[in-house]
């Protein structure tokens, strides 16, 4: 996760990387099994963004339900 964070921050700087969708899926997968719930709804968040408009609405969609998910074991863990 760490070198995860490190990579995306370095991406910021390279404008054809700029926001690297990728790498808030993969960042929203790894904390998801690390049951770190508002980490991986922001970078699940950030990815929908990033990349919401090439997702088919069925895949969009399913998106969107996990992200409210996530969002609600958030806060039932308070984190």
């Amino acid at each position: 996760i760490i070198d995860a964070e490190k990579a995306l921050k370095l991406s910021e700087n390279i404008t054809d990387l700029k926001g690297f969708p990728d790498a808030h899926y993969t960042l929203y997968s790894a904390y998801n099994s690390k049951q770190k719930f508002k980490k991986a709804s922001e970078h699940l968040e950030r990815f929908i963004q990033s990349y919401g408009n090439q997702l088919s609405p069925e895949a969009r969609s399913n998106l969107e339900a996990e992200l409210n998910k996530l969002k609600r074991a958030a806060a039932a863990n308070q984190q």
